[in-house]
């Protein structure tokens, strides 16, 4: 059997993911995170957005502020799948996957998927004009 390359492993995952779900129906959430606060945004497959960019501050209060604007998308948009990324900055990632991942565990409308995003992707995705071209 030919060894698959975790490219092609993830490719396969995202296309079994979005399998029979209508694209107006995926939403995207990227959330840059830094130390202090959080910027994020919401939109759709092919990158319309539904706001602006948004912070939240690496706190509890933001924390809710960011559910209660995500949540807000749900009840708007109803969308079938979320897709929620971060790039593993430091440690301070980790305190924010933990709480999303511990929120979301037994929801099942709408389908939710929380991802790791590579360094490198964000590092090339930087190049478009939507996105910061500078961290902080």
């Amino acid at each position: 059997m030919a060894h698959k390359s975790l490219s092609f492993k993830k490719k396969q995952h995202f296309l079994h993911l979005i399998k029979d779900i209508p694209t107006d129906r995926i939403l995207f959430c990227p959330i840059d995170v830094s130390k202090h606060f959080h910027v994020a945004l919401l939109h759709y497959i092919r990158c319309q957005p539904l706001s602006d960019f948004f912070e939240f501050s690496a706190s509890k209060i933001g924390f809710t502020s960011f559910i209660d604007k995500l949540e807000g998308a749900f009840t708007i948009q109803a969308p079938q799948l979320v897709l929620i990324g971060m790039e593993p900055t430091s440690v301070y990632y980790e305190g924010l996957l933990h709480n999303l991942r511990g929120r979301y565990a037994t929801i099942t409308t709408p389908k939710l998927q929380l991802c790791i995003i590579d360094p490198a992707a964000v590092k090339e995705n930087r190049r478009q004009h939507s996105l910061r071209t500078q961290k902080t």
